[in-house]
């Protein structure tokens, strides 16, 4: 469930992008305000299910000690998705004045996008970390 909430955000920033490099033929406002709609749930479900996975992996809900191989991975990831939740609640409170900051918007979608691969690349890198197990 994880991985699904991660493709169907991303693919849809991506989407996002395409469309906002066409922002003359598309209702920008409209789109925006069904994929914040969308962008809600999918946090929730990768928020929810990325904490299942964390426990289930190793018997805590955050492993210790913090700076050092597992972890160490698992924090960057974090900080990098709190990032991305950063930019898109930017992005969601200034909604209204799409239209005027289309550049800035296009930026801004880009870059969480690619902070999203960053994620994506920690993830792969905790894929080959041992889980630190609670004793």
């Amino acid at each position: 469930m994880h991985l699904v909430c991660v493709g169907i955000w991303l693919g849809g920033l991506m989407l996002l992008v395409m469309i906002l490099r066409q922002a003359s033929v598309h209702p920008i406002g409209v789109i925006l305000q069904r994929f914040s709609g969308v962008g809600y749930a999918l946090v929730a479900g990768l928020l929810i299910t990325g904490l299942i996975n964390v426990r289930v992996l190793t018997g805590q809900w955050w492993p210790t000690p913090l700076f050092s191989g597992f972890a160490l991975i698992l924090l960057i990831k974090a900080m990098i998705v709190l990032g991305m939740l950063g930019l898109a609640l930017f992005n969601r409170l200034r909604m209204d004045d799409c239209e005027q900051r289309m550049g800035a918007l296009r930026h801004s979608v880009m870059l969480e996008w690619l902070l999203g691969i960053g994620a994506v690349a920690a993830v792969s890198l905790l894929g080959t970390l041992p889980p630190m197990v609670a004793a």
